[in-house]
C-alpha cells in the first residue's frame, strides 16, 4: 500500500508496511530504563540533544534578564541549596548548574542541565525547607527527562498529521476532508501532549519529596509550599481583577493546562508526605539539614532573603505607594493615593513602539484604583523623527472630545491631554496623557480607564491633580532611586497583620499582599516571636 505527501515541496511516497516497520524498530531502540522514576521511558531525544536544549533556554534567559547579584549571599544560598538537592539524586553525576536569574516572575524552571530560579519566587517561599521543596521538584523534572518527553510527544504529533494525512488521501477524500483530519490530528496530539504535562508536574512533586528526604529536610514541608503558592494565585486573582476594572477575568486555564490545579497538588503532596505539624520527621540514618531551634530553616533563610529586590529591575522603574520612578528617563510621576502598579514587557524587541533592541526596550506598566474600578496604564515610545506627544496621541486615540487635545502641567513637563470614549462601545471613559521625555528621546502615553462618566466625575479632577506634582529629575536625583526590597521582623505584643500591611508601600490590596508573602489564612493573626516579611521602600 502507497501513499503521497508534499514534503519541502517534493512528493515523497510511503509504503504503509515501511512506515510500521520503521516505527516499531524506533520504538525498541528508544526505550530505556530512567533510574530515577524506576520506569520505562520511551523517547526519541538523545542526552546531548536535551543538553544543548537546555543550553539554549539558559543562554536565552541569561541574556534577556541576567544573573541576579552573582556575588551576593542569597545567590551563593541559593545555587548552594541547588547543587545539594542536585547532588543527592539519581543523576548526581550529570551535569546541572543552578542559576537565581533576575526576573520578577513568580516562577523556577528546569531546563536539561539547568535549575533556574527567578528572584520573584524567592519573596513567597518562608523556610529552607519550603526552598528545598520548590529545587527538588525541578530536579525531579530533568531527572524524569521530562523535556525529553516532551520534545518526543512534539515529534510524534507531526508523525500523527502526516499519518492523518495518508489516511484522508487513502480513502479518496476531498481536500477539505484532508485539511479535516490534520486538525484532528493537530488536536488529540496537543491534548495528550497536554495532558502527559499534568502528569510530569505530579512526578516531580513526588521525586522532589524523595530528594529533600535524602539531604535532610521534612518532605512534609513540601505541602507548605504548595500552599504558599495557592496563597501566591489567590493574591494575583485579585490583582487581575482589579487590572480588569474590578470585573472577574474568568478562569484562565483551560483543557490544554500544563499545570494541575493547586488543590489537586496539595492533595497530592499532602497523601505522599503526610500534614506538616512543626517537626522534623527523616528516616533512620538521615542526619537534619536544620537545627532544633529552627527545624524548617526559617530564620536562616529569611535572614538571607532580607534586603532581596522586590519587583522589576532597577531598569525598569520602581512604583512606590504613590509614585512612578523612571530613573532611566529621569522621570518621576506622581499618583493618587491608592494605585497599585506592575510592569510588564520589556523581554525583547517591541518596534511597533520603536525599540529595535532587546537591551532598550523598557516595557509597560498597568495600575489598579480598586476603590473606584480605575486602571492605569503607561507606555513608553521611542519618539521618532518629527512626532511629538500631540501627534502621536492624534495617531493613537483620534477623534478627542471636549474640543480635542489640551495642554496640562506635569510639573514642570508640559503635556496633552484629551478625554475620549471607549473605542469598542460600552460605558467606559478614557483620559489619555502625553509627555516627552527627553533625556531618552521618548514619548510617554498614559491612560486612565474609568468605568463609566459617574466614576470620570468623581475621581478624575482628583487624580490630574495628584499627577500635576510629577518631575523631572537630575542626574544625581534619578541614580539616588533604587528597587523596593524585601526586610524582614520578628512580631512583637500588639502587632497584628493591618499594622504592618499598612505599610507595605503599594496603593492597594496591601492586606492581600502581606498575607500571600507570608503564606497566612484568613483566621491567622501573628504569632510574638515570628519572622515574618514584608516590602520596604528605600525611597521614603
Amino acid at each position: 500500500m502507497l501513499a503521497l505527501a508534499m514534503m519541502g515541496g517534493s512528493v515523497m511516497v510511503f509504503s504503509m508496511q515501511k512506515i510500521t516497520f520503521l516505527a516499531i524498530v524506533t520504538l525498541l531502540t528508544a526505550c530505556a530504563q530512567n533510574p530515577a522514576t524506576g520506569g520505562s521511558m520511551f523517547t526519541l531525544v538523545s542526552q546531548q540533544q536535551e543538553l544543548a536544549i537546555g543550553q539554549a533556554s539558559a543562554n536565552y534567559d541569561l541574556k534577556t534578564f541576567g544573573m541576579y547579584r552573582p556575588q551576593s549571599p542569597i545567590t551563593r544560598y541559593v545555587t548552594n541549596l541547588c547543587d545539594r538537592l542536585w547532588n543527592v539524586s539519581e543523576m548526581a553525576g550529570r551535569p546541572n548548574q543552578c542559576i537565581l536569574l533576575d526576573n520578577p516572575e513568580f516562577n523556577a524552571t528546569a531546563t536539561p542541565g539547568y535549575i533556574t530560579v527567578y528572584r520573584g519566587l524567592l519573596p513567597y517561599v518562608s523556610s529552607e525547607a519550603e526552598l528545598a521543596a520548590v529545587l527538588g521538584h525541578e530536579a525531579g523534572h530533568n531527572n524524569a527527562r521530562h523535556i525529553a518527553q516532551r520534545q518526543t510527544a512534539h515529534t510524534l504529533l507531526n508523525t500523527a498529521i502526516l499519518v492523518g494525512v495518508i489516511a484522508a488521501g487513502q480513502q479518496g477524500a476531498s481536500q477539505q476532508a484532508v485539511d479535516g483530519g490534520v486538525q484532528a490530528a493537530q488536536q488529540i496530539g496537543r491534548a495528550g501532549l497536554m495532558t502527559y504535562s499534568r502528569a510530569n508536574e505530579l512526578e516531580a512533586d513526588a521525586l522532589g519529596q524523595r530528594y529533600m528526604e535524602r539531604a535532610g529536610y521534612d518532605k512534609r514541608e513540601s505541602v507548605n509550599m504548595v500552599r504558599g503558592m495557592l496563597a501566591k494565585t489567590a493574591y494575583m486573582r485579585q490583582l487581575a481583577t482589579a487590572l480588569n476594572g474590578g470585573e472577574d477575568p474568568g478562569d484562565q486555564r483551560s483543557i490544554f493546562s500544563s499545570h494541575p490545579a493547586t488543590p489537586d497538588r496539595i492533595a497530592q503532596a499532602a497523601k505522599l508526605a503526610g500534614e506538616p505539624d512543626g517537626s522534623v520527621r527523616l528516616p533512620a540514618g538521615i542526619t537534619p539539614a536544620t537545627t532544633q531551634n529552627d527545624p524548617q530553616g526559617r530564620k536562616r533563610y529569611l535572614e538571607m532573603l532580607d534586603g532581596t529586590t522586590f519587583g522589576p529591575a532597577r531598569k525598569f522603574g520602581i512604583a512606590g505607594k504613590d509614585y512612578l520612578a523612571l530613573p532611566r528617563f529621569r522621570q518621576l510621576l506622581a499618583l493618587p493615593q491608592g494605585f497599585t502598579l506592575t510592569h510588564g514587557g520589556g523581554e525583547g524587541p517591541d518596534p511597533n513602539r520603536g525599540w529595535e533592541k532587546a537591551e532598550e526596550n523598557p516595557g509597560y506598566w498597568q495600575g489598579a484604583h480598586p476603590q473606584s474600578g480605575t486602571t492605569f496604564e503607561l507606555e513608553l515610545f521611542q519618539a521618532r523623527q518629527g512626532i511629538n506627544p500631540g501627534a502621536l496621541m492624534e495617531q493613537l486615540f483620534r477623534p478627542f472630545e471636549d474640543g480635542g487635545l489640551q495642554k496640562l502641567q506635569l510639573g514642570d513637563t508640559v503635556a496633552y491631554t484629551g478625554a475620549l470614549a471607549e473605542k469598542w462601545g460600552g460605558n467606559k471613559r478614557i483620559r489619555a496623557i502625553g509627555f516627552s521625555l527627553p533625556h531618552q528621546n521618548a514619548i510617554g502615553i498614559i491612560t486612565i480607564t474609568f468605568t463609566n462618566a459617574q466614576q470620570q466625575a468623581a475621581y478624575e479632577g482628583g487624580f490630574l491633580k495628584a499627577m500635576q506634582n510629577s518631575q523631572t529629575l537630575t542626574e544625581g536625583q534619578a541614580d539616588k532611586y533604587q528597587p523596593l526590597v524585601i526586610k524582614t521582623f520578628t512580631a512583637a505584643t500588639g502587632d497584628s497583620i493591618v499594622r504592618h500591611a499598612q505599610k507595605v508601600p503599594t496603593g492597594a490590596l496591601q492586606d492581600e499582599l502581606f498575607r500571600a508573602l507570608n503564606n497566612l489564612q484568613p483566621n491567622q493573626t501573628l504569632q510574638v516571636g515570628q519572622v515574618y516579611k514584608t516590602i520596604a521602600d528605600p525611597n521614603r
